[in-house]
């Protein structure tokens, strides 16, 4: 007789490969490229626009955080959709996935836009597709080099707002 296979997944990641990615998320796409668009969508309002958002992405996160602690597994939030509400269910929660993965190329339009200021007359789409492609080539080293690189990227990023802004003495 053969002992089981062990299908418990396997940790690749530490607290501050994950903290790196989701500040990656959140300080890209959400805070530094998207505060623009809603200060002129809302004018005073975009404090409380953020906090509506915040509270928004906090429902289902929590349930997502909830379900990654009781239901481990690989797949993410497409294996808890499929496991819990179907197949069909799943591929339409696949297909808004991808279509929401979209919206990352406003990550390097903006680091495109920053580099423009810091760096007048840069050829923007240039820059804006050289940082998709070192993203792609980052995620295909593997998950953990991913992360690091995402850590450096929220680095680059902070140091591009508080120069464009000058709110850094350099």
């Amino acid at each position: 007789m053969t002992a089981p296979a062990d299908t418990t997944p396997k940790k690749l990641l530490g607290f501050w490969d994950l903290m790196s990615i989701s500040l990656g998320q959140i300080i890209g796409t959400g805070v530094v490229v998207l505060t623009g668009i809603s200060i002129s969508m809302t004018g005073y309002g975009a404090p409380w626009a953020f906090l509506m958002a915040l509270a928004i992405v906090a429902i289902p996160s929590l349930c997502i955080a909830a379900l990654g602690s009781a239901v481990p597994s690989t797949g993410g939030n497409y294996t808890y959709v499929r496991d819990l509400l179907g197949h069909k269910t799943a591929f339409v929660y696949l297909a808004l996935l991808v279509a929401g993965q979209l919206v990352l190329a406003s990550f390097a339009i903006g680091f495109a836009e920053y580099a423009d200021a810091l760096m007048p007359g840069m050829n923007m789409k240039l820059v804006a597709a050289s940082i998709m492609i070192l993203c792609y080539l980052a995620n295909l080293a593997g998950i953990k080099t991913a992360a690091h690189f995402q850590a450096m990227m929220v680095v680059v990023l902070i140091f591009f707002s508080l120069a464009v802004y000058r709110l850094w003495p350099f």
